[in-house]
């Protein structure tokens, strides 16, 4: 299969009635039972590392049911093994993608900070943990093609912020330079607005 390469092979116990050719065997199978084993350990030019980082406004964890095969690096990081497209016909089929990656959950789980959730995750081309400058969020489609480091984008829940505007009513006016909106978290006192 793509991404190994046969490590191993053997017929047990022993006969002389069945042979390797190559990787397959031949021969007539005899009154007992034979296992045939075979064994595959990874082509590692095929495999690459995703290490996954927070952005702003919240935190990475062991999510239930995480693969083993994630690991946590310590200082808040994760990062795990992908299968990547090398360019052939197979890498394009079978490289993984960031929705297999989610299948096979090979990703950490996320926290939000309040009144943010996960909006997706993205290259951080300037390693800020803001998604700007152009920076796009990654669709379940997008292959790897190498090492890649993603971070998760906490954007603002809908359901947790709200828009002020501020108009002059018949008998009064806003003066000049003062400010006409304010985006703000739906539960703040207007005390701890114009405080």
């Amino acid at each position: 299969p793509y991404g190994y390469q046969m490590a191993a092979k053997s017929i047990s116990p022993a006969t002389t009635l069945i042979s390797w050719n190559g990787n397959d065997f031949t021969g007539t199978m005899p009154n007992d039972s034979e296992t045939v084993v075979y064994r595959h350990s990874r082509i590692p030019a095929l495999w690459a590392d995703i290490t996954y980082l927070a952005g702003t406004h919240g935190s990475l964890n062991a999510g239930e049911g995480m693969s083993s095969d994630v690991r946590a690096q310590g200082d808040g990081s994760f990062k795990a093994s992908a299968l990547i497209n090398n360019g052939s016909e197979q890498g394009e089929e079978f490289g993984y993608t960031l929705g297999v990656m989610k299948e096979k959950h090979l990703m950490p789980g996320t926290s939000a900070d309040n009144y943010y959730r996960l909006g997706g995750w993205f290259v951080d081309g300037n390693h800020n943990g803001i998604l700007d400058n152009g920076e796009t969020l990654l669709d379940e489609e997008t292959r790897f093609t190498g090492e890649t480091v993603l971070t998760a984008y906490f954007e603002e829940d809908p359901s947790k912020w709200v828009d002020i505007h501020f108009e002059a009513g018949a008998h009064g006016s806003i003066l000049a330079g003062e400010t006409r909106s304010l985006h703000t978290t739906y539960d703040r006192k207007w005390s701890d607005i114009t405080g």
